[in-house]
């Protein structure tokens, strides 16, 4: 059995690129729950000042959801990390990129964000994208919305799971646990309660639903949440005459190209590492059953 730092040096030998992918750690933000740290340079990735990936266009300039204003005739490609670009060695790699140098006539940003699904990347469309000056949409996702609908056993289609979203509920569940401390001290109580009113007993209430969900139940409403979200996105690009490409996302190791033996290596590496997540395996033959409603929308 390998150890976690024999296995890292070999990833990083297959991809060195990723050293800095790891170390772009992400950071709360509103509404979204969290992005990419802004401002992030290196070789491999740099962000802007909302934490979003920089593109560069054909004539060497640079765009992102921090200058987006200063161009027309947008491009638009939506989704979480591949969207995002990680394992890109370079920022002239992404898929913004590339659009950019094959299909000039657009100026193509990147708006994908780390383990994003469909209800974060409706929100970055509405908080951050001037829809009168776009003309396309490419959307490479899908993947996410499924991944995550299996990490929360008490499913609710209506309150879609996140990533890092066990981080987030610890904080708020020490910060409840602190100030029900200091209401129960009884010389406190008098003056917090016309402060802050009568607490409800027990501990913060869980935002997910009551009753335990089955894995396959899990996954079906998790696409139906994402169909929601596309649904809306489609009429948002529609009352503005723009078109969408939709492709939903497959497995790295789950398509029709034939694997390189680097890429063969570096999958055996990831599922050693425990990153070759079980849910991804069973999600892998499952999402078929989606393509045709997702691509239809």
């Amino acid at each position: 059995m390998r150890s976690q730092k024999e296995l890292n040096n070999i990833r990083f030998k297959l991809t060195p690129q990723m050293r800095d992918y790891d170390r772009l750690v992400v950071q709360p933000f509103p509404y979204l729950m969290y992005r990419s740290l802004p401002n992030y340079r290196s070789d491999v990735v740099n962000t802007d000042k909302y934490g979003f990936r920089i593109s560069h266009l054909q004539d060497r300039r640079t765009i992102s959801l921090e200058n987006i204003n200063a161009f027309d005739n947008l491009g638009l490609v939506v989704g979480g990390s591949t969207a995002f670009g990680v394992g890109s060695s370079t920022d002239d790699r992404t898929i913004s990129s590339r659009l950019n140098q094959k299909l000039p006539d657009l100026n193509w940003v990147n708006i994908g964000g780390r383990a994003y699904q469909s209800l974060q990347e409706l929100l970055v469309l509405l908080m951050f994208v001037p829809w009168e000056k776009v003309k396309a949409v490419v959307m490479f996702t899908g993947i996410n919305s499924a991944y995550l609908s299996l990490y929360n056993e008490f499913r609710d289609q209506n309150v879609p799971f996140f990533f890092s979203f066990s981080n987030y509920w610890q904080s708020q569940m020490e910060s409840w646990r602190k100030r029900y401390r200091l209401y129960q001290i009884s010389w406190l109580q008098k003056s917090l309660r016309k402060m802050m009113g009568k607490y409800p007993m027990g501990s913060l209430p869980f935002p997910f639903g009551e009753e335990q969900v089955s894995e396959e139940q899990r996954l079906k409403l998790g696409m139906a949440r994402s169909l929601k979200d596309l649904n809306v996105i489609n009429i948002m690009a529609q009352s503005y005459g723009v078109k969408i490409f939709y492709f939903l996302q497959p497995l790295g190791n789950k398509n029709r190209k034939s694997l390189s033996p680097e890429e063969i290596e570096l999958f055996s590496v990831l599922d050693e590492m425990g990153q070759g997540s079980n849910f991804l395996k069973k999600i892998a033959g499952s999402l078929s059953q989606f393509e045709n409603t997702h691509v239809d929308f």
